[in-house]
């Protein structure tokens, strides 16, 4: 399944690229090009420009890995604002399907030998797939990155936007995501919890699998 790749406001030096990718069947990803990052993004290539500019639009948006390029001195601040990773312009198709596809593979729950991956479009394993809500997809994206820690809840609330009053949506939705992943991948568990609950601290992914 190829991805979408969303190319926010191309500066004139990346016209080499977009006409590369214009022309290559090849690459993991489709792309588009936008004012603004979109919900329907799988990953986000920017000038570090933007990112600065935009920040507070980039912030509602982190769920989405974005690819940073730009001078090599801004690398420390783009990593400070956020980025998923850092390109020095100019680069080659080369490397940004490279860096594009180490993201990609973030994105994946492993056990006994078998993987599901999982996007914005929702969990696939084997022949099977299912939908994901924006904030399921949040959720498992959030504990798959953070694989052996344990993500409290005042994490989820603040990283998914949620108000202290709706806190308790936060357990529907991880209820929801639970029966999904439960669903598809019933017969390789040896628990019916895929997401473990810490009493008193918040989730974490089952020590069965393997993250990434």
């Amino acid at each position: 399944m190829r991805k979408i790749l969303n190319i926010i406001n191309p500066e004139s030096e990346l016209d080499y690229l977009i006409s590369e990718l214009s022309e290559d069947n090849y690459t993991p990803f489709t792309y588009v090009i936008t004012e603004k990052p979109y919900k329907s993004s799988d990953i986000i290539l920017a000038s570090f420009r933007e990112i600065s500019d935009k920040r507070n639009l980039f912030k509602e948006y982190d769920f989405i890995p974005f690819i940073v390029y730009g001078q090599i001195s801004l690398i420390s601040r783009a990593f400070s604002l956020g980025a998923s990773d850092f390109i020095k312009a100019p680069f080659v198709l080369d490397e940004l399907n490279s860096r594009a596809l180490k993201i990609f593979n973030y994105d994946r729950l492993s056990i006994k030998g078998e993987t599901a991956f999982f996007d914005l479009s929702g969990i696939h394993f084997r022949e099977n797939s299912i939908s994901l809500t924006e904030m399921e997809y949040k959720i498992l994206h959030l504990l798959v990155s953070n694989k052996n820690r344990i993500v409290g809840r005042e994490t989820f609330i603040y990283r998914l936007g949620l108000g202290e009053d709706k806190s308790r949506s936060l357990d529907v939705h991880i209820n929801s995501l639970r029966k999904k992943l439960f669903f598809l991948m019933k017969d390789l568990s040896e628990d019916n919890f895929i997401i473990k609950t810490v009493r008193g601290k918040g989730y974490t992914i089952n020590t069965q699998f393997t993250c990434g």
